[in-house]
């Protein structure tokens, strides 16, 4: 069988793919093992607010550290009390450096993948997510701060899954679909709508907040281990009747993968202002986003002082508002009788502005008397942005067509590097005796309509 080739300018829904059945249970699958991947990432965005409270006086706060100083020329036996706890800043930072790790790991991904295949490529990124997960609860504290920084970057190498994924996914659905770039960013709402009332109860229970991130593990486990077990056909078992099981495994998905290769014309496609303008608009989407997911439990737990099974489950309402959200803006975009860009535009203002001003109303508010008011901001802000599918997304697919995937690919990076941004100014204004929720009225309060004036026609070939 011929390899394909995913070089973002060839277009899923070929002839050869659409004569074989859709994979429906294969996708959801997929899909499930996707979300339960980015799950492991958001296991310490719960923990977080378990951890040792910085600085609250009791003899467990520090502990010693013994060294020889030289002092006026006499050696003297000194002892140094240092913090065993991580500070606010220190805990944010390990929040930050997690995107690191996916853009590291992206290019070594993508060449593994060329060489392995989906399959194995897919597993790889599982045992990058297992292993450092392990490690984590070992290592959170602050003398063992480096190596903690360490494992999350090594952790984030699993998020880089995403590559293998959307090529993947572009076999079998077409990229020309509506939703098609919603569907493939489906599994980090997915994934906060379970993770964060399982995690929140696991923390709260006896089994304590050690226990989220082992059950992190077995749920990435279980999953993969059925995707191995159940992810054969009928070409795979003769070719593995002929070659040996071990072998089939080397050479079998290898040839029913998408090839990625970077022959693109790079001048043309980043030279295109249009282009620049959804990019703005994608980072205004992602760092709402981003927002939520990794400071939300801490901001409701912490700022607003719920307890935490109420924070998660307030904080699955968001990722349900907007799965919802964006299937009726699917429907209504088809219904309008505008003109396709005045649509985009509504719809990319109403996932973009609304948030942002929601965002920045919350400051006006004391989190100490106005719980009510401030969680009622916070959550309504960010179960807004499904109207983004119809937005920035659609007019992405507009201006690239055969380059989608790899403008797809483009957007993940930008998901990556506001993650890293929003994480990276909470950690430099944040104190170590307090939570500063000023993090949550800056980015997103100007992102409202950052799609210009275009014509359907892309202007690259």
């Amino acid at each position: 069988m011929s390899n394909k080739v995913a070089d973002a300018t060839s277009v899923a829904g070929d002839s050869d793919t659409t004569k074989t059945p859709f994979p429906l249970f294969f996708i959801l699958l997929c899909t499930i093992c996707m979300a339960v991947l980015y799950s492991n990432i958001l296991t310490y965005h719960v923990t977080i607010t378990q951890l040792h409270g910085y600085g609250n006086g009791s003899v467990t706060d520090f502990y010693n550290e013994y060294d020889i100083r030289k002092i006026n020329d006499f050696r003297v036996n000194v002892t140094i009390h240092k913090h065993r706890f991580l500070s606010n800043p220190q805990k944010e930072a390990l929040i930050s450096v997690a995107p690191l790790g996916a853009l590291i790991s992206w290019i070594p991904v993508a060449g593994a993948y060329n060489q392995m295949g989906f399959r194995r490529c897919f597993v790889l990124c599982a045992v990058l997510a297992l292993i450092p997960s392990v490690f984590v609860p070992i290592c959170t504290s602050a003398r063992t701060f480096l190596l903690a920084i360490v494992v999350r970057v090594l952790q984030g190498f699993s998020l880089s899954v995403f590559l293998p994924y959307l090529c993947k996914m572009a076999l079998f659905i077409p990229v020309s679909h509506i939703a098609f770039p919603s569907f493939i960013f489906a599994y980090i709402q997915i994934a906060a709508f379970f993770a964060f009332p399982i995690f929140s109860l696991m923390s709260w229970s006896r089994l304590g907040w050690h226990s989220v991130h082992y059950g992190g593990c077995i749920a990435t486990a279980f999953m993969f281990a059925i995707f191995l077990l159940i992810n054969y056909d009928e070409v795979f078992k003769e070719k593995a009747a002929r070659e040996s099981t071990f072998n089939a495994l080397f050479t079998y998905e290898r040839c029913r993968s998408r090839i990625i290769t970077l022959r693109l014309p790079f001048l043309s496609i980043y030279q295109d202002f249009r282009i620049w303008s959804v990019f703005i608009a994608a980072f205004g989407y992602f760092t709402a986003l981003n927002l939520y997911l990794t400071f939300g439990a801490t901001f409701l737990n912490k700022v607003v002082s719920l307890p935490i099974v109420s924070t998660g489950l307030l904080l699955a309402i968001p990722p349900a508002s907007n799965i919802v959200i964006s299937f009726a803006s699917y429907v209504l975009f088809s219904r309008l009788a505008n003109a396709e860009v005045n649509k985009m535009r509504v719809f990319n203002t109403l996932g973009t502005v609304p948030s942002g001003i929601l965002f920045a109303m919350i400051g006006l508010f004391d989190p100490d008397r106005q719980p009510a008011s401030v969680t009622t901001l916070f959550i309504v802000s960010s179960s807004l942005f499904g109207f983004s599918s119809c937005g920035f997304f659609r007019m992405i697919q507009l201006r690239s067509r055969q380059h989608h995937l790899f403008l797809l690919a483009n957007l993940f990076l930008i998901n990556c590097v506001s993650m890293f941004l929003t994480s990276l100014f909470n950690v430099l204004i944040a104190h170590n005796d307090d939570y500063c929720g000023l993090s949550l009225c800056i980015f997103n309060s100007c992102t409202g309509e950052c799609i210009s004036q275009t014509k359907r026609e892309p202007r690259f070939m």
